[in-house]
């Protein structure tokens, strides 16, 4: 690739970017040595020592033993400042990576995969692959986003696998890939590699493994097989259901397997359960577009057992009597009958 002030600049301040993320954190540094404030030991062992050959010219056993422990004691507390003092030899310093390696990174990418853009106002690199195809399964390609923001040696730095073209599990939309549910990747086994490469600067280590994951196939744990990325889940029992044994329903477009679809009565159209009711006339289903309401009670019917032009449905068409002896419903008598209810209610 033909480099000019024009086309490095942006990777120049890309570079700066991550350069500025890889730095050591201000406050780092190696804790102070143990042993230049031990000074004090050292002079009491000393002071001992010197007590100790007295008590032994002098023939003080008592003060002679003594003496021995505390100079034993004393001791213990240097052997403790010493392996302190050892310690700070033991913690690298932190990992910093230079502008001038970042820059080849970033042009190893450029060269290796196409549509490769950094944008200084996000603070996102992002690389695209090659058209995926998995068994025969078009994919498509994906963008790899990584987060620059985010890169530092302490955790692991955030990016996504988004889908340019998508093609998605007909059973679940949010997973455009056996492995890449909600633009997040399953890394698995690759997962130690991909957040070394990234803790270490090595960016172009890192969309190379990042993208032969995604050319890579693993049906132990995939968040749906390749078996069954174009089955489809029903509607109504949520099972998997191969595209030709599923029907949409005509209402609300879901898709239902031959278990669970309803025929309507009326317009013959597959509909889900939601959207069928069963005529409180004939049984029937009917679906939601066909099915008429009774405005008296409200019941569903078929437009066989209620129609339009109908302001009620049979059963309240039917006028209701009381089971009245016809002696008592006609003539004078009714009225004494009903003459005498009147008495019985007025002393009640």
């Amino acid at each position: 690739m033909r480099l000019n002030k024009r086309t490095i600049k942006p990777w120049l301040r890309a570079a700066a970017i991550i350069n500025q993320q890889y730095r050591p954190a201000p406050n780092y540094s190696t804790s102070a040595f143990p042993i230049t404030e031990s000074t004090d030991l050292i002079e009491t062992l000393i002071r001992l020592e010197n007590q100790i050959n007295l008590a032994a010219r002098q023939g003080w056993s008592g003060a002679h033993e003594q003496i021995k422990r505390n100079y034993r004691a004393q001791l213990r507390h240097l052997r403790e400042r010493i392996d302190q003092s050892a310690k700070p030899l033991e913690v690298s310093l932190p990992f910093v990576l230079r502008e001038a390696e970042i820059v080849r990174e970033l042009l190893a990418i450029q060269t290796e995969f196409s549509d490769v853009a950094v944008c200084l106002e996000s603070k996102t690199l992002t690389a695209s692959t090659e058209p995926i195809v998995l068994d025969d399964k078009q994919l498509g390609a994906f963008q790899i986003c990584l987060e620059l923001a985010t890169l530092n040696t302490e955790h692991p730095a955030h990016y996504q696998v988004i889908a340019a073209t998508p093609h998605p599990a007909a059973s679940a939309d949010e997973t455009t890939h056996p492995h890449v549910r909600n633009n997040q990747l399953c890394e698995g086994d690759a997962q130690p590699a991909i957040h070394q490469a990234l803790r270490q600067g090595r960016l172009f280590d890192f969309f190379q493994l990042v993208n032969n994951v995604l050319h890579t196939y693993n049906p132990s744990s995939p968040y749906v097989a390749l078996a069954d990325w174009e089955d489809r889940s029903c509607g109504d029992c949520g099972q998997l259901t191969n595209r030709d044994d599923c029907d949409c329903c005509s209402v609300c477009e879901s898709c239902v397997c031959d278990s669970c679809w309803y025929t309507c009565h009326d317009c013959d159209q597959h509909h889900c359960g939601g959207c069928t009711h069963v005529c409180h006339g004939c049984l029937a289903d009917v679906c939601q577009s066909c099915v008429n309401s009774c405005p008296n009670c409200y019941e569903k019917f078929c437009a066989d057992c209620l129609q339009p032009n109908q302001e009620r449905c049979h059963h309240c068409e039917t006028p209701k009597t009381e089971n009245v002896p016809e002696s008592e419903t006609e003539g004078p008598a009714a009225a004494v009958h009903a003459d005498g209810l009147g008495q019985a209610a007025v002393s009640a």
